[in-house]
């Protein structure tokens, strides 16, 4: 992801495909967006490791 002036570039190449996009964030501050309720979405984004699963990777990957 590369930071340019007015928004942001996203190159990904692999050996089957490459893919490039550019995008210009809006933010709340923007007039004719608002609020989207950040503190909201945060709150979601918080692992909870009371009712987690553990596996051993190693395990997981033989099966796979």
């Amino acid at each position: 992801m590369i930071n340019t002036d007015d928004g942001y570039v996203v190159s990904v190449e692999t050996d089957s495909f490459k893919f490039r996009t550019q995008f210009r964030p809006k933010y709340e501050s923007d007039p004719d967006i608002g609020s989207y309720h950040s503190e909201m979405i945060s709150e979601l984004m918080v692992p909870d490791t009371a009712n987690a699963v553990i596996l051993d990777k190693s395990s997981l990957n033989k099966f796979l």
